[in-house]
């Protein structure tokens, strides 16, 4: 079977969901790039594997909402795609 670059970072993610309890994000991380509480909810949704319908769902905000979230994480971070946000922020490990 052949895997897209989006079904190898679900991959990715279910291995780190199950690393991990994903609830929470480095405190060290989020006071670095100074992430906002609902910020910190869309990267935790993220790692979760989550897609930005279901990370709209998921937060009872619209998909747009999400998105601009999503910017203003990639501008705070220097991430220019979820693949370096990965990479960069590191889930609280329990």
């Amino acid at each position: 079977k052949t895997y897209s670059a989006l079904e190898s970072i679900k991959d990715e993610n279910e291995k780190r969901e199950e690393l991990y309890e994903i609830d929470s994000i480095d405190d060290e991380c989020a006071e670095k790039y100074k992430i906002l509480a609902r910020e910190k909810e869309v990267i935790i949704n993220l790692l979760k594997g989550k897609s930005n319908k279901e990370i709209a769902d998921t937060m009872e905000i619209s998909v747009n909402t999400v998105k601009s979230h999503l910017n203003n994480i990639y501008g705070k971070i220097g991430a220019r795609n979820r693949y370096e946000l990965f990479n960069i922020v590191k889930p609280k490990n329990r």
